[in-house]
């Protein structure tokens, strides 16, 4: 196991980053699992994670909102959506 700390520790801190998260939202690790697995700070995680939630909240209400747009043309009659 101490080989193991070692080899964690060279990771850069970034990429042990990516890998807790990845394992959290794949639902291979709950928080505390990948706190302790990847020496990430908790904090740091659920602000990443927050981040990542945003983002697609604000791509799903564009898209939304093109699909409206592209819906209804000028005239108010409905188009076909492809």
């Amino acid at each position: 196991m101490e080989r193991n700390n070692n080899d964690l520790k060279r990771v850069s801190n970034k990429a042990r980053l990516q890998s807790a998260i990845s394992d959290i939202i794949n639902g291979y690790l709950l928080l505390n699992e990948a706190v302790e697995k990847y020496e990430v700070a908790a904090s740091t995680i659920i602000k990443c994670l927050k981040n990542i939630r945003d983002e697609k909240e604000g791509m799903l209400q564009l898209n939304n909102s093109k699909t409206q747009t592209r819906a209804t043309n000028d005239s108010g009659n409905i188009e076909e959506n492809q």
